[in-house]
C-alpha cells in the first residue's frame, strides 16, 4: 500500500489513505501509460548527461515561448501578467 501510494501515485503524505480510491486509480493509470510510452525504464525525466541539462532545458523553453533566460545575474522581481490583474 505504501509503495503504490508514494512511489507510483506520488503522494507526499498518508492523507490519500482517507480519500476515495478513484484518485489513486487515475494516478496509477497515468504511471502505467507513461511507462508504456517510454520503453526501457522509468517514466520519470532524468538528465542523461548531468544536471547541466536542466538550465539548458529551461533556456530552450524560454526561447520557444519568446522569453530570455539569463544566468549569473543578480536577483530581480518577476511579474506575472494576466488579462485583468498583475499578480
Amino acid at each position: 500500500m505504501d509503495f503504490v501510494g508514494h512511489a507510483l501515485a506520488l503522494h507526499r503524505d498518508d492523507r490519500y489513505l482517507d480519500e476515495p480510491a478513484l484518485d489513486i486509480v487515475k494516478r496509477m493509470k497515468l504511471y502505467a501509460d507513461s511507462l508504456a510510452r517510454f520503453q526501457g525504464g522509468s517514466p520519470y525525466i532524468y538528465p542523461l548527461y548531468g544536471l547541466g541539462e536542466l538550465p539548458q532545458g529551461f533556456a530552450r523553453l524560454s526561447a520557444v515561448y519568446g522569453g530570455t533566460y539569463m544566468l549569473n545575474k543578480p536577483d530581480c522581481k518577476v511579474f506575472f501578467f494576466t488579462s485583468l490583474h498583475i499578480i
